[in-house]
């Protein structure tokens, strides 16, 4: 019976052995470890009194814990919506798996080779030691923490599998999962900050901690403390053990529940969702937001006079009024899009509307099926009103004056962050899909170019935007003086090698934001999984990268040239600009020849 079990689990070993990607990214490892051994050694040149060994083992181990993260919720979560997606998961259970044969045949081989890319680190973190600043227990117990994360991170992940039955929902769901803890631990926060005192809210806080993914950055703030006298292994790793063992025992018990259907449904299979979906429609948010914002500026603006008006003066306070219009927004708009479908005429005639004609069909199609539709961008909608609220109320609660600068400036960098992401997310499953439901061969015989289509795809994931982009440009018209002040004050200088320093660099920015959409693109055609994470990596070692070598640049070049700094940074900001320029035109023609390839295979 153990024998059986094990089948898959071996087998996934063995093909995870001869893959090639396991090893270059082994060997990138080593790579990387290299880069930040340099980054130790040139701090340690220009700053005295540093100590280079804790400089090294602090950027591995931060970084450590950023990609975990990162594969917590991309390469964990798609261990079994694969099977499901690929509509493979039916075939394992006619051939008498188990299901522990296949839970741990899925998530064994992705575990033991997150613990062997840890494991392989080891020998090489030595070298912190003889460098300076930190001791073997220090590693030891920092590298403990990491595999306690991981296995936590692993079975959270497959039980967020099990129960989606898309890798997107199950993502999803594990977002959910992580930022819960760290909620309720903002809850606590602003409780005791509030008078809420006593044993019993240090006790819950405490408990919560141990569970909160923020437990394993204070677990590596206090072991990386000079005179660090803690044992190796803390309380932090067998409460992650124990979280670890106890999702994986979760998903073992509420598989069959959630495995009943072996395959993720298609969109003709839709049932209530697909008969809610189809009542809506796309122009329905457009008259939603006609009719709702206008309304509930109307209705807190009287609210406020009122208040002003019983007060014997007009008092209208900034933050309470934009507080509540966005719960207001957030509660409203999707009653506001179903309504309006619901009462515009010729809302029966057939699911989510007509297509788009002629080149916009593409477009029409990513935004309705891959992106969501009508109800993904209420639903985006209400989640970016209700960030809105939580920035007015922490800004608020922390005793800071109300601005709106400083609004305007997390908005603006969310937005940015989350656009990002978002753009990156929609066109790399927009991608992956026509993979997934074998419909890119047909894409490729329609008289239209590789190009046209990679374009459209772009169009889609750009139109699925309309939140995220009303959101950022609220933002940036709040932060708009401010930004305006700092960049003409350059202007103002008598140096004008700064001024075009500081203009190249929003255009430097946008360049890597293309260059991370671009290798998400790029990555969804490579790999099964996980191509946001790895294109996130990809471009923050570039980001790491460039960095320093621009900042050698500028200081060979300051000492060699008669511009000195001045001269430096406008060679090194277009020296940076010249090279990914070229790594965004070698990544589009990338994905034409994958394209090519792809369909050529199918």
């Amino acid at each position: 019976m153990m024998r059986g079990s094990l089948a898959l689990f071996t087998r996934g070993l063995r093909v995870d052995c001869r893959r090639w990607p396991m090893h270059l990214l082994r060997f990138l490892l080593v790579g990387a470890f290299l880069f930040f051994l340099f980054v130790a050694w040139a701090n340690s040149r220009l700053e005295i009194g540093t100590a280079p060994g804790l400089m090294f083992f602090s950027l591995i181990s931060y970084t450590n814990f950023v990609f975990i993260t990162l594969a917590g919720t991309s390469f964990f979560t798609s261990s079994i919506t694969e099977e499901k997606e690929e509509q493979t998961l039916g075939l394992l259970k006619m051939a008498g798996v188990s299901a522990v044969g296949i839970l741990l045949g899925k998530l064994g081989p992705r575990l033991i080779n997150a613990l062997l890319l840890l494991a392989i680190q080891y020998p090489f973190v030595q070298l912190a030691v003889t460098l300076g600043g930190i001791l073997p227990r220090q590693i030891q117990a920092t590298y403990i923490t990491l595999a306690g994360y991981i296995v936590l991170m692993s079975g959270m992940g497959l039980f967020c599998s099990v129960v989606a039955a898309r890798t997107r929902s199950a993502v999803a769901l594990m977002h959910t999962i992580i930022w819960m803890p760290l909620l309720l631990q903002l809850l606590l926060w602003i409780t005791r900050s509030s008078g809420g005192t006593g044993p019993l809210m240090q006790a819950a806080q405490d408990r919560v901690g141990w569970v909160s993914i923020w437990s394993v950055v204070g677990r590596l703030q206090s072991v990386m403390m000079i005179g660090f006298s803690g044992g190796a292994v803390g309380i932090q790793f067998y409460a992650h053990l124990v979280g670890g063992a106890a999702a994986f025992l979760l998903a073992w018990l509420c598989f069959e529940r959630f495995t009943r259907q072996p395959h993720t449904p298609g969109p003709e299979r839709g049932g209530r969702l697909l008969r809610v979906r189809g009542g809506l429609r796309l122009r329905a948010l457009p008259m939603a937001l006609f009719v709702v914002i206008p309304g509930l500026a109307i209705v807190f603006l009287a609210f406020s006079w009122f208040r002003g008006d019983l007060q014997n003066g007009f008092d209208s306070v900034p933050h309470e009024w934009v507080l509540w219009e966005s719960i207001g927004l957030a509660a409203l708009v999707p009653l506001g899009v179903l309504l309006v479908s619901v009462l515009s005429p010729g809302s029966r005639r057939g699911a989510i509307g007509g297509c788009w004609p002629g080149v916009l069909a593409p477009a029409w199609k990513d935004l309705n099926f891959v992106s969501g539709g009508a109800i993904g961008l209420a639903f985006r909608m209400t989640l970016y009103s209700l960030i809105t609220a939580m920035l007015v109320f922490l800004i608020d609660f922390s005793g800071a004056s109300w601005s709106w600068t400083t609004l305007g400036g997390w908005m603006l960098g969310i937005g940015i962050l989350a656009g990002t992401m978002e753009l990156a997310s929609n066109i790399g499953r927009g991608f992956r899909t026509e993979i997934q439901w074998q419909t890119l061969p047909g894409l490729m015989l329609l008289p239209r170019s590789v190009a046209a289509l990679g374009w459209s795809k772009v169009l889609g994931g750009i139109l699925a935007l309309i939140p995220v982009g009303i959101f950022t440009a609220i933002g940036a018209s709040l932060f708009f003086t401010s930004v305006w002040e700092s960049l003409s004050s350059p202007f103002d200088s008598s140096n004008p090698e700064t001024a075009v320093f500081v203009m190249m660099i929003p255009l430097q920015m946008g360049l890597h934001l293309i260059l991370f959409v671009e290798l998400s693109a790029f990555f969804a055609l490579t790999v099964r999984w996980g191509y946001v994470a790895l294109a996130f990596i990809s471009s923050f070692f570039l980001y790491v990268v460039g960095s320093w070598g621009m900042a050698m640049v500028m200081m060979i070049v300051g000492m060699r040239t008669r511009g000195g700094p001045g001269g430096a940074l406008i060679l090194s900001q277009l020296t940076t600009i010249v090279v990914l320029s070229t790594m965004i035109v070698v990544t589009y023609f990338g994905i034409g020849r994958k394209l090519r390839h792809l369909a050529g295979q199918s």
